[in-house]
């Protein structure tokens, strides 16, 4: 009888993640409620525009069971610290693991190798973003319960609760819908044709169309005082583009919509189908015509593509906007752990939850910052 323990290893070059490829698909295929966040189209552009671009160290563990490799845990080294290979933006993350009743135990398996591995010398795993109905938010859950730190609420729209698009739209604000139909009326005012359509992953317009989205987002937040660099960053753009043009697998579909009046786009956005589950990555609007709502009117037609398309979960994300609850009829958590390995990564958490003595705190927490080679508080 073939033993259930794992054969564990790890990868740490960019040529062993290529050399991975091959079974890091064949294990999705096979994986419990995989995602496309947890695919190696996602994550070795992650690691390869995004991580490595920042000095990270790759620390990704393999289990085997004779030659087939049956769970994948990427994750990225910042000196003392360790987390989830991620692009530090929202997406979830997390372990693949074999859909299999022994699922549980491998991961235990792999959580005591990391713990031990001299090669990873972690003084504090930080697990951000991981989905609670997961594998490894079950694993945190039961196991290490006291170490949770935030927990998040994403929000999505069942469609198998709807049997046609009228359905939907009647769980809908009316007043909402009557502005809608307003807003359209308005921008066919304008004297240009309005249309919304899907762009080809493969069109020569892609980037044009990425680079545009990722420019409205900057000035989006820097309108609303939250700047962020992060989406102007050569080494973001390189990311998305990539990750929207270049992903080429049967096991999801890139979705890049916008919306144009006459050559001209007033919002765009994209996300990721796999098997109906759409999750709504991104999305922008040009400022100019804001009083148009042309995020709200992109919504609707992409929502009615994905109903009328087999989407059976339209999944907005993490995230306190408003329209997220008046679009949606669902909703599931996600979680974000600090759990100490040594005795430094337990002082880090204590006096990151001290609310007195803030001057002795700051002193104490920059030594430990030092310690974990200046690596960034747990912010993200």
């Amino acid at each position: 009888m073939e033993s259930d323990r794992l054969d564990l290893s790890v990868i740490q070059t960019s040529e062993e993640l290529d050399a991975l490829e091959k079974d890091w698909r064949d294990l999705f295929q096979r994986a419990f409620h995989p995602h496309f966040f947890q695919s190696f189209d996602w994550l070795s552009r992650v690691w390869k525009h995004v991580a490595s671009e920042q000095g990270h160290k790759l620390f990704l563990v393999v289990g085997k069971r004779g030659e087939r490799v049956e769970l994948i845990w990427p994750l990225q080294k910042e000196g003392r610290r360790v987390r989830l290979l991620c692009s530090d933006k929202m997406e979830y993350r997390g372990p693949l693991v074999t859909d299999r009743p022994q699922a549980m135990d491998w991961l235990e398996q792999a959580w005591e190798f990391l713990r031990k591995s001299p090669a990873l010398s972690a003084d504090l795993f930080v697990f951000q973003q991981v989905l609670s109905n997961s594998l490894l938010g079950q694993f945190l859950k039961n196991r290490i319960p006291d170490h949770r730190q935030i927990e998040q609420v994403s929000r999505f729209v069942n469609f198998s609760r709807f049997s046609t698009w009228d359905d939907y739209l009647k769980t809908l604000p009316k007043k909402m819908l009557s502005d809608q139909r307003r807003q359209w009326r308005r921008l066919g005012e304008l004297g240009d044709p309005v249309n919304f359509e899907l762009i080809p992953q493969k069109a020569s317009e892609v980037k044009k169309e990425i680079d545009w989205l990722l420019q409205q987002k900057s000035v989006w937040l820097t309108r609303k005082g939250k700047r962020e660099d992060h989406f102007v960053s050569e080494q973001y753009n390189k990311f998305i583009n990539s990750a929207v043009k270049e992903t080429s697998s049967e096991q999801f579909d890139v979705l890049l919509c916008r919306i144009n009046i006459g050559d001209r786009t007033i919002s765009a956005g994209y996300g990721f189908n796999n098997n109906g589950n759409f999750t709504f990555h991104m999305f922008s609007y040009d400022y100019e015509f804001e009083k148009y709502s042309p995020g709200r009117l992109l919504l609707e037609k992409l929502l009615l593509w994905c109903f009328e398309n087999g989407v059976h979960h339209f999944d907005f994300m993490p995230g306190p906007e408003g329209y997220k609850k008046i679009w949606t009829n669902d909703t599931f958590t996600m979680n974000s752990y600090m759990i100490p390995n040594t005795f430094y990564g337990l002082l880090y958490i204590k006096l990151m939850k001290m609310r007195k003595v803030k001057s002795i705190k700051q002193k104490l927490v920059g030594r430990i910052h030092e310690r974990l080679h200046k690596t960034r508080p747990f912010n993200r």
